[in-house]
């Protein structure tokens, strides 16, 4: 049963339709209640629509608790990441909360067997741009500590192009129509690497002669920017525990700017 956490995340939403369409057994989706209830009225009329006959099974856990007994070797798709920069750009608290603390609980509660894990990731990840790709470097870090302690668990990290990002000003229906593509590109990777096989890559989408844009993929080891002190120690630590709690958002701009000096 493939598990989606954020699942109703703009980036998220396009890889769901993919997942949807090979019409898996069962599907979990966890978010919080509310995005949970307006995925819910949006989803089950359009799998009606398109004769889908999965058993869409629904989690909404509290803030800052762990996910539900998830079971081993089945595809965890973890998008429960912020990519929206004009919100970042002054609400850094809530994008560690959501990007980097959420990421490290979710690695807490994995089963002690591992689970086939992929994370979703943006092109913004590469140069730590922003707040947004400064979190989601973290969020990739904390993953790739995680691959190289469990190395017989498959796990991907997908880093998503520009037309995944939210841009609700000015709908690009170019963009939309490559999103779709792009999905189910990155949802035949995942089909074609079992979960209970091994492998762990970093996989993105990179421009191609054509114009198009082609999957390409690399060691997970390799790919992944690790800063140069660990990002549990770096969340542990009172220089970003004190803001983080007071919702102290210029302080921790200031933080991330040290984690990635």
């Amino acid at each position: 049963m493939p598990t989606i956490t954020g699942a109703s995340s703009f980036a998220a939403i396009p890889l769901l339709h993919a997942l949807l369409r090979r019409q898996p057994q069962r599907l979990l989706l966890c978010d919080q209640l509310d995005a949970i209830a307006d995925l819910q009225s949006q989803l089950l009329p359009w799998c009606e629509q398109q004769g889908i006959q999965t058993d869409l099974q629904w989690c909404c856990p509290e803030p800052q608790a762990a996910l539900p007994q998830l079971p081993a070797r089945q595809w965890l798709i973890h998008g429960n990441n912020v990519r929206a920069e004009e919100l970042l750009q002054t609400n850094s608290c809530t994008a560690v909360r959501r990007n980097i603390v959420a990421t490290q609980q979710l690695l807490a509660a994995l089963p002690a067997g591992g689970v086939a894990l992929v994370l979703l990731s943006s092109h913004l990840a590469a140069r730590r741009q922003g707040v947004a790709g400064s979190t989601l470097a973290a969020a990739e870090a904390l993953v790739a500590h995680w691959a190289a302690c469990h190395p017989h668990c498959p796990v991907q990290v997908w880093r998503l192009p520009p037309a995944f990002d939210p841009n609700p000003s000015a709908p690009d229906p170019a963009s939309a129509w490559l999103r779709e593509r792009l999905a189910e590109q990155f949802i035949d990777q995942l089909v074609s690497s079992p979960a209970d096989g091994e492998g762990q890559q970093l996989i993105a989408a990179d421009p191609a002669p054509s114009g198009d844009q082609l999957l390409s993929s690399q060691p997970l080891s390799d790919a992944v920017t690790l800063p140069a002190q660990p990002i549990d120690s770096w969340l542990a630590s009172a220089s970003v525990a004190e803001p983080l709690a007071r919702y102290d958002n210029q302080r921790m701009l200031e933080a991330l700017g040290e984690l990635w000096a």
